[in-house]
């Protein structure tokens, strides 16, 4: 099934791939994915694409690769290029999906992110402090043994040997 040009049963309006899945690790992404202006085109229209490519934008390479007059392939090169402009066009605002509502949406959508990030960075400062808490106290607990050590080798208690053996 070719999902770019999926409809819905019901209404007829375009439907959105909301679900990738990797057949060799059962990995699965799920969201909503967008789908390019050319992979929306039929089979036959993308097949007339790449012929188009493929003849370096001449019309009249075009025509012969498909066997059909100079007119004829113009023309649905020309129905190509109209379903292209629609494809990568703005919603209407009477669209049902308006600008304004996608904006809304997305701030609506963002609302939560911003207390989630928030909670982020407190969460990191709190492990970062934690962390060079735990390595300066275990800093001042190995200049504490070098101490010790360096005292006693002063004291004549123990030799240079004993005490390289120490640290």
């Amino acid at each position: 099934m070719d999902i770019s040009n999926a409809k819905c049963p019901e209404c007829g309006k375009p439907m959105t791939p909301v679900v990738c899945l990797c057949g060799r690790c059962n990995v699965r992404l799920e969201g909503e994915f967008d789908v390019s202006p050319l992979a929306r085109l039929s089979s036959q229209d993308q097949a007339m694409a790449i012929a188009f490519i493929r003849s370096y934008g001449s019309i009249k390479s075009l025509q012969e690769s498909l066997g059909v007059s100079y007119p004829t392939a113009r023309n649905r090169l020309e129905g190509l290029v109209e379903q292209l402009d629609k494809a990568m066009a703005p919603p209407n605002s009477t669209d049902d999906d308006s600008w304004s509502s996608i904006g809304g949406e997305i701030r609506r959508k963002l609302e939560p992110l911003k207390d989630l990030g928030k909670h982020i960075r407190e969460g990191v400062r709190k492990r970062v402090r934690t962390h060079v808490k735990k390595h300066v106290k275990a800093q001042a607990e190995r200049a504490r043994e070098v101490d010790d050590v360096l005292r006693k080798l002063e004291a004549g208690e123990i030799d240079v040997k004993q005490a390289l053996e120490e640290l």
